[in-house]
C-alpha cells in the first residue's frame, strides 16, 4: 500500500546512497524539486517549505567550505 502521507523528501542516507549511484548533485536535484512541489503543491505546501530551507542550508554549508579552503596568502601556488 502507497503511503501517500510519506515526504517526498529522503533521509540524508538515502539521499547519499542515491546521489553515488545516480551520479547527481544534491543542491540541483533540491532546485528542481523545489519547483515542481511549487507547482504540484502550492508556494504554502510544507515540503516546498522544507526543500527551500534544505536548499539555505546547502549555500550556507557550500559558503563555509569555501572559506575554509582559501588561501591566506595568494592563491596556494608554489611560487
Amino acid at each position: 500500500v502507497e503511503d501517500f502521507g510519506a515526504p517526498f523528501h529522503l533521509c540524508g542516507i538515502c539521499l547519499r546512497k542515491l546521489q553515488w549511484r545516480l551520479g547527481f548533485g544534491v543542491e540541483e536535484r533540491y532546485r528542481r524539486l523545489e519547483g515542481v512541489l511549487r507547482i504540484a503543491l502550492g508556494h504554502t505546501s510544507s515540503e516546498a517549505g522544507w526543500v527551500k530551507r534544505q536548499l539555505q542550508y546547502i549555500s550556507k554549508q557550500s559558503a563555509l567550505h569555501n572559506e575554509d579552503h582559501e588561501y591566506p596568502f595568494g592563491d596556494g601556488g608554489d611560487d
